[in-house]
């Protein structure tokens, strides 16, 4: 980080208004990479629940959106982080129902199944979420 000293340097030396649009430019940077991060976990999510949404098409469609605002809400420490994790929760519990119910014949896939749900009830927040879902990707793949 720049401390006192050299910011009055990099002041004194590029001008005052030069030296704002550069602490912009690195804040939206930093923005477009930390949003990026957001927009690849909330993609997990999506898939995931895409896969096999296809099969009951009375659920309403997934959007990353869900997942990306109940990241900030975690990050802000926001009240309602609660409620927008069991909505989110439930929606994958729905979605691993459904692969339960695909692969009853399939007793290795019922295995990972029951791994899954245990992940899924264990987990507290999106960082457990986000590790569900990476197992649940790999263990899905056949439905993309």
């Amino acid at each position: 980080m720049l401390d006192k000293i050299n910011i009055l340097k990099i002041n004194n030396n590029f001008g005052y208004k030069r030296f704002n649009k550069l602490l912009f430019l690195l804040n939206l940077k930093l923005n477009l990479v930390i949003m990026k991060y957001y927009e690849r976990e909330g993609m997990k999510y999506e898939i995931f629940l895409q896969r096999f949404y296809k099969f009951d098409l009375r659920i309403s469609r997934p959007h990353k959106a869900e997942f990306i605002q109940l990241i900030e809400c975690e990050k802000d420490n926001k009240a309602d982080f609660g409620s927008r994790f069991s909505t989110v929760q439930s929606r994958l519990q729905k979605a691993l129902n459904i692969f339960e119910n695909k692969e009853i014949q399939n007793f290795e896939k019922m295995e990972i199944i029951s791994e899954l749900n245990q992940l899924l009830s264990n987990a507290q927040n999106t960082n457990s979420l986000n590790e569900f879902l990476e197992s649940a990707l790999q263990n899905s793949i056949e439905y993309r």
